[in-house]
C-alpha cells in the first residue's frame, strides 16, 4: 500500500507504474533509481518513441 500512496502523492498511475515496472524487469534490475514512481515517466520517454506515445497517452 505504501508504493500505491507514493504513486498518488507524485501524481502517478499506480496500475501504469506497476505496469511499467514489469514490462521492464532487466531495465528496472540495472538501474532501479531511473524507475521511481516520480521519475519512471521520463526514464521511459528516453527509452523508445513507442513508449513515450504510449505513456503520453
Amino acid at each position: 500500500m505504501s508504493l500505491i500512496y507514493t504513486c498518488q502523492l507524485c501524481r502517478a498511475n499506480p496500475l501504469d507504474y506497476l505496469t511499467e515496472l514489469q514490462r521492464h524487469l532487466q531495465e528496472v534490475a540495472l538501474n532501479p533509481r531511473a524507475w521511481l514512481p516520480w521519475n519512471y515517466r521520463q526514464t521511459l520517454g528516453a527509452a523508445s518513441p513507442t513508449t513515450a506515445a504510449v505513456v503520453a497517452s
